[in-house]
């Protein structure tokens, strides 16, 4: 990377975001996926159409896992982590169900398998208001995250906060995909997670405080595409109850 390349990315690893949610529940859409699953590219170019969604950092908030458990089938998706198939494995067990597969999407933690007779994700059905979330920070100095569910009793609340890259194109040489042009959006590259610490008993928010791992983002360069998304579950529940998010500037 160049020394201006370099600058560029520092400046953006301590640039300060914000973002609230409203209190009504947003829309969290999850694919798991594989460059080394044959099936997984139409899911893959079904998600890209959300990049023109209005509704996107709005209401809609989506994250593609790459799985790992592909990897020993001719290609190593370089995109792929332990934690994406830890958490499409705690979604099988919050169901019941056993046995994982790809392309998967999660709609607001469930299961959505009509996705490929779709051409855009459905508008929101009215839900029960769950509470605000906000994020504020920087990748340097780590993330705030608060909530304030609208009803009691709450808690205990886990935090979740993930770095997104899109427009990744990456030409896959071995495998099921193999001579294919992949492209990506909304990939996972970095997971953090934590208890969050109750606040004020009367008002009853709550907070945590996550930090990135810095290093997972220096190799995406200045021009990479990034956004941040957190979202709080009940603890042994994978389920997003509330999610917001925002891209980072370039």
């Amino acid at each position: 990377m160049a020394d201006g390349d370099i600058g560029k990315a520092r400046a953006r690893a301590t640039f300060e975001v914000k973002c609230t949610s409203s209190v009504a529940p947003n829309e969290s859409l999850e694919l798991f996926t594989s460059e080394g699953c044959s099936s997984c590219p139409p899911a893959d170019r079904w998600m890209q159409l959300l990049t023109k969604d209005r509704r996107l950092w709005k209401t809609v908030f989506p994250l593609a896992w790459h799985v790992d458990y592909w990897n020993d089938l001719g290609w190593a998706d370089s995109l792929s982590s332990r934690e994406a198939t830890a958490r499409q494995e705690s979604y099988i067990r919050a169901w019941g169900r056993g046995g994982a597969y790809t392309p998967e999407f999660v709609r607001n933690g469930r299961e959505w398998r009509t996705w490929s007779t779709s051409e855009a994700m459905p508008e929101s059905t009215k839900r029960p208001e769950v509470g605000i979330l906000r994020v504020e920070g920087s990748i340097q100095s780590g993330f705030a995250m608060s909530f304030q569910p609208v009803t009691l009793p709450n808690g205990p609340w886990e935090a979740h906060l993930v770095l997104l890259q899109s427009g990744v194109t990456h030409q896959v040489l071995r495998g099921e995909n193999a001579g294919r042009q992949l492209q990506h959006a909304f990939a996972v590259r970095t997971v953090e997670s934590a208890v969050m610490r109750r606040v004020s008993a009367v008002e009853g928010s709550w907070t945590a405080t996550l930090q990135p791992q810095v290093a997972a983002t220096n190799g995406l360069g200045p021009a990479a595409d990034l956004a941040v998304v957190g979202w709080v579950s009940r603890s042994g529940d994978p389920t997003p109850i509330q999610i917001t998010g925002t891209p980072l500037p370039r």
